[in-house]
């Protein structure tokens, strides 16, 4: 049985019931069913990873999930799981229902339904460790750390020369 039309130059392997198709060098995306959850429309479509994949669209970036709904549109220029350590640069979907999310040199972090979480100032965000994650902003070519919550506020003040990720509450 055909489940996507042969019209289609190319058809990634569906995982989790999910596949990207290209047609003229654009990209869409059906289910298992044969239902077309997105209309060609973008640049890339990368493999989906729990229920989420990144779209690229105009070189810009965004998520859309296994329903085909763009959670973030493509309107940045990354966006990343939160400790950034993908070795292949995949979007392995959201941690802890976060992803950081850059915008030229300034860093924020986004929720699972596009919603900004911490704004986009700063020019470093590490990853989330006892609820803590470094950050840091440049200011006269110099960079200071401090550390925010999960909620994007400031807990420890941006005036340290360096930072480690916090363990064990400390």
């Amino acid at each position: 049985r055909i489940v996507i039309p042969l019209e289609y130059t190319r058809v990634e392997l569906f995982d989790n019931g999910l596949s990207a198709v290209m047609k003229d060098d654009i990209w869409g995306i059906f289910d298992i069913t044969g239902r077309q959850l997105t209309p060609l429309m973008y640049d890339r479509v990368d493999f989906f990873y729990n229920g989420y994949a990144k779209v690229h669209k105009d070189r810009k970036v965004g998520v859309v999930d296994a329903a085909g709904r763009e959670v973030i549109p493509p309107a940045y220029d990354n966006i990343s799981w939160d400790d950034g350590r993908s070795s292949d640069n995949r979007f392995r979907s959201f941690h802890d229902g976060r992803a950081r999310v850059s915008l030229g040199y300034k860093y924020g972090i986004m929720d699972t339904a596009g919603n900004i979480v911490v704004p986009l100032i700063y020019s470093f965000i590490g990853p989330f460790h006892d609820g803590r994650a470094c950050v840091s902003k440049h200011n006269n070519y110099r960079s200071k750390c401090g550390f925010i919550d999960t909620t994007g506020q400031e807990v420890i003040p941006l005036i340290y020369d360096g930072a480690m990720d916090f363990e064990k509450g400390r």
